[in-house]
């Protein structure tokens, strides 16, 4: 039974919790970790390359990284693991493909050989995952990468580079590696990846988004909302229905983060996601329409009473910080805000914050966030 509690924090803004340092894992020199949650072993050797360090970044087992290399670096692996909040396969493998094409003071001019190849994980049947293999010329000869879903709810990624070898060898050094790994049995089968596409038009963004007036009530309501997403600790419920897939907006960029891409649910022109980097971490920016609703009926009945007559707008549209144990909404705008706005937003005040990972969901309201913005 999911349990709830709700703070009403007299302050003017709740932050997401700032992100540990990384904190090195309790890990074996010669025996595998297991990860606490599904299960997948992590060898203290991977394709004859010794773990030479394991770290968390997120407190619990939801953000694990574990590195191998020889010991003069000319090749080296990184498996990450992580919690799925946000996203899809495509998205974050489109997001690593990105990063790397983007490192060219690591890997130099980067060319992927062929296209990326969708694949399934080990007892899997269902090419849910996928890879790709670029060349190098700077330092590393070649470089590859994979993500591959354990269940609904995880994430597996693999990078792979070397200075001796070539790419062709090291799609081979990247699928054994995949397969050493000690994944377990009974994952829920998900669905075939397919690579993101452009999207077929860019967003058009219709003048600043400006704060609207918001209730407490209508606010907690957006919260509970978010509380009741998902199951974090399900293992085994398959996907049956394909979710609209993800485009990537080329026309609606981040300025100054490159790391950051924008990405539409089924092309949608109302809504959006911005992947952080390649970890996972996201901000959802759409419609809320529950808050809108609960704030009309409040302006209403005031209305009735005697109290202000102006409505709220018929729509407000919100962005979330969805992180891997919690996920932070932000004061509500007009209309829908473009993505440099978003960054704004999200430097400013938050109306509150709700975790999302264990069996209690603990939401925390900022008193301070939820007066009427000045006109």
């Amino acid at each position: 039974m999911r349990g709830w509690s709700v703070v009403i924090l007299a302050m003017s803004a709740v932050a997401a919790e700032p992100a540990p340092a990384q904190r090195a894992l309790p890990v074996s020199a010669s025996q595998p970790f297991v990860h606490p949650h599904r299960k997948l072993a992590i060898p203290a050797t991977l394709n004859g390359l010794p773990r030479d360090r394991a770290t968390g970044a997120v407190a619990d087992d939801l953000d694990d990284a574990f590195n191998f290399a020889r010991p003069d670096q000319s090749e080296i692996v990184t498996v990450y693991i992580f919690r799925h909040v946000a996203g899809s396969v495509p998205v974050w493998f489109e997001q690593v493909r990105r990063a790397v094409l983007q490192r060219g003071q690591v890997y130099g001019r980067v060319t992927a050989i062929d296209a990326p190849a969708a694949i399934a994980p080990p007892h899997q049947t269902s090419a849910s995952g996928l890879m790709q293999v670029f060349t190098a010329d700077a330092g590393f000869r070649s470089t590859g990468a994979a993500i591959l879903p354990i269940g609904p709810d995880w994430f597996v990624a693999i990078r792979y580079s070397s200075k001796t070898s070539s790419p062709e060898e090291l799609r081979a050094h990247l699928t054994a590696a995949i397969a050493a790994l000690g994944w377990p049995e009974g994952a829920a089968e998900q669905l075939a990846a397919v690579p993101v596409v452009p999207c077929a038009t860019p967003l058009a963004f219709e003048g600043q988004a400006k704060p609207v007036a918001a209730t407490s009530s209508g606010n907690l309501m957006s919260l509970l909302a978010i509380s009741m997403t998902g199951d974090p600790k399900s293992k085994t419920r398959a996907v049956t229905t394909a979710p609209a897939p993800f485009c990537h907006d080329d026309g609606a960029i981040v300025h100054g983060y490159p790391g950051m891409g924008v990405y539409r649910p089924g092309g949608a022109t109302d809504r959006y996601m911005v992947a952080i980097n390649d970890a996972g971490r996201a901000f959802a920016v759409g419609p809320d329409t529950l808050a809108a609703t609960v704030d009309q009926e409040i302006s209403a009945k005031a209305a009735k009473n005697g109290g202000p007559t102006a409505p709220p707008p018929a729509m407000h549209w919100s962005a979330t910080l969805v992180d891997l144990n919690a996920s932070t909404l932000y004061a509500p705008v007009d209309r829908l805000p473009s993505p440099d706005q978003v960054v704004a937003i999200v430097s400013g005040p938050a109306v509150g914050r709700v975790t999302t990972w264990g069996d209690k969901r603990n939401i925390s309201i900022s008193t301070g966030a939820l007066a009427s913005p000045k006109p």
